[in-house]
C-alpha cells in the first residue's frame, strides 16, 4: 500500500485496512486493523521498542525495552523510558560506611555520601510536594530537592561521562556520580578491586555480576564497594530479539538510576494503565521495593489534586541506602 499523504495529528485520521495474504495451498488469511494516517507523538505509557519507535500498540514480535514514563512538558522531545521489568533483584545500594582511603589523592573523600547527590528528608504527603495536575497528568519536575527529576544541566564534568553545562536526565547525572566515585574507590590502593568492563569474554555486567560475587566471598562486605545498584543499571544493555537491530541510545552505559521523583512516575503509570494485561509479560512494575540514586527514607506518595484535597494514588517503598536491598528498574532518555 502506497500513501501519497498524511494528516496532522489534532484530526488523527484513520482507515481500517484489510490485507489478505494467499498461501501456497490456495487459502488465504486475513487481518483487519485500524492504522492512523498521521505521525503520532509519544505518550506516556507508550511501549519503546529496540530500534527507537514507540507505540501505544504492543508488538509481540519485536522487543519492549522500555516504557515512556517522563515527558518533559516544555520540550516533549525530552523522554524518558523505564526498563519494563527489575534488571537486578535483591541488591544492595553500596557503601553504607565511610571507608578511609590509602591514596593521598582521596584523602577525605566520603565513600557512603555522593558529592553531588543531595540527601534530602522530608515528609512527601504535604499537597505541596504533589506532581500531578488538577487532570491527573505528570507536571514538569524540580531540579532539586527529594522529589527533583525529568532533565537538568551537569554541574559537573567527568571525561567521558558528563559535560558541565550539557542537559541531561538527573537520574543519569546522578548515576555516572556514583560510578566514578565506584571506580575511585576500586582503584585506591587499599582496596585495590577491578573495574568492571566489557571483554572478548564477558560483558560489563557478566564482569561485574562475577566481581560482586567474588568480593561477597571476602569479609567485610566489600562487594558494597561496587555501588551495585548504579553499576547493575549502569551496565545493562537489553538484549533483543533475532533480526532487530538496537538503537545506540538502548546501549550499556545509557541507562540510569531513577530519582525517587522519577520513581513516582513508574507508579502513576502502573495505576493508569494495566500493564500486566499484555500477554506474556511486559511485566511493568509489580514494583516491590526500588532503588533510587539519593539518600532517601520515607516512601513515595502519588498525588491527585482534587477540590477535597490531595488524594493519594499510589505508594512507593523507592529507596537505597538508607535500608536494605532492592530491585533495579534502570531508565533510559529515548
Amino acid at each position: 500500500m502506497r500513501v501519497s499523504r498524511v494528516g496532522s495529528e489534532d484530526l488523527a485520521p484513520t482507515a481500517e485496512v484489510t490485507v489478505t495474504v494467499t498461501l501456497a495451498d490456495g487459502t488465504t488469511v486475513s487481518r483487519t486493523t485500524t492504522v492512523g494516517f498521521y505521525s503520532r507523538s509519544c505518550r506516556l505509557g507508550d511501549f519503546v521498542y529496540a530500534d527507537g519507535s514507540f507505540s501505544d500498540i504492543y508488538d509481540e514480535s519485536r522487543t519492549v525495552v522500555a516504557v515512556c514514563c517522563y515527558i518533559d512538558p516544555d520540550d516533549p522531545t525530552l523522554r524518558l523510558g523505564v526498563a519494563p521489568r527489575p534488571v537486578a533483584v535483591n541488591v544492595s545500594w553500596g557503601a553504607d560506611t565511610n571507608l578511609v582511603l590509602s591514596d593521598p589523592t582521596n584523602e577525605g573523600l566520603l565513600t557512603r555520601d555522593v558529592q553531588g547527590i543531595p540527601n534530602v528528608w522530608f515528609d512527601e504527603k504535604t499537597p505541596g510536594n504533589s506532581f500531578i495536575d488538577e487532570n491527573g497528568e505528570i507536571i514538569k519536575r524540580p531540579k532539586s530537592g527529594l522529589l527533583r527529576g525529568g532533565f537538568g544541566p551537569s554541574a559537573y564534568s567527568l571525561p567521558g561521562m558528563l559535560v558541565k553545562d550539557e542537559v541531561y536526565p538527573i537520574g543519569l547525572i546522578e548515576t555516572r556520580l556514583i560510578i566514578q566515585l565506584r571506580n575511585t574507590i576500586l582503584r585506591d590502593s587499599g582496596i585495590n578491586l577491578e573495574v568492571p568492563v566489557t571483554t572478548d569474554t564477558e560483558t560489563e555486567r557478566e564482569a561485574l555480576s562475577r566481581l560482586i560475587r567474588a568480593a561477597n566471598a571476602t569479609p567485610g562486605s566489600a562487594y558494597k564497594f561496587y555501588f551495585p545498584a548504579a553499576s547493575y543499571a549502569y551496565a545493562y544493555e537489553p538484549t533483543i530479539k533475532a533480526g532487530e537491530a538496537l538503537s545506540p541510545k538502548f546501549r550499556r552505559h545509557n541507562w540510569f538510576l531513577p530519582t525517587a521523583g522519577d520513581a513516582q512516575n513508574f507508579r502513576y503509570l502502573r495505576l493508569k494503565t494495566d500493564y500486566l494485561s499484555v500477554p506474556n509479560s511486559v511485566n511493568i512494575f509489580s514494583l516491590g521495593t526500588m532503588h533510587t540514586t539519593g539518600e532517601y527514607s520515607n516512601p513515595t506518595y502519588c498525588y491527585k489534586m482534587e477540590s477535597t484535597g490531595a488524594v493519594i494514588l499510589a505508594v512507593s517503598d523507592a529507596f537505597n541506602k538508607a535500608k536494605g536491598n532492592a530491585s533495579v528498574y534502570p531508565m533510559v532518555q529515548f
